[in-house]
């Protein structure tokens, strides 16, 4: 998280993100799986490489881009949930330490953590000691992706997990 930021500023962006259709890529581009993960990996590149550099709108559609794209890539490819784990709470703002505390606390994947209620991620965090700013954005980003993915789970006869063209 770059430092001018604040880490909730780009919340409201996030948690909006799988309401719009719009994907990274032309129209119909966003159900195919393996250009999600394309897209997952370039844009989490960029939000290294340029975030002290974005506005915060343009750090926001970045946040919320690289969700939708890690939420295709979980609901055609469940086992893809560990290996996106790091890069995708980095994102979030988390720390090395932090990404290892909360594997050694039993989350092991994305799709661990996404089965954790709000309260079970704050005590998560307290017991971390995310910093406020941290945990605020680790709770409320890791609830944006929850329902992210279940939306998708729910649309996955529109994704192209591998078997069919997008419809």
């Amino acid at each position: 998280m770059p430092s001018h930021q604040s880490p909730s500023a780009n919340l409201g962006y996030l948690s909006q993100s799988c309401e719009s259709p719009m994907f990274v890529g032309p129209p119909g581009v966003w159900g195919d799986w393996t250009n999600a993960m394309r897209s997952f990996e370039e844009l989490v590149d960029q939000y290294e490489t340029e975030a002290l550099q974005l506005d915060d709108s343009s750090l926001a559609s970045i946040e919320a881009n690289i969700t939708r794209s890690l939420c295709i890539v979980i609901a055609c490819k469940p086992l893809m949930a560990r290996s996106l784990m790091a890069p995708w709470l980095r994102v979030v703002g988390l720390s090395q330490p932090n990404i290892q505390y909360l594997e050694i606390s039993g989350v092991i994947d994305l799709n661990v953590l996404f089965m954790k209620a709000e309260k079970d991620l704050r005590s998560l965090a307290d017991r971390g000691k995310f910093h406020q700013e941290m945990k605020r954005k680790f709770i409320r980003s890791t609830i944006a992706a929850q329902k992210c993915l279940e939306a998708f789970k729910g649309e996955e006869s529109h994704l192209t997990c591998g078997v069919e063209t997008f419809h």
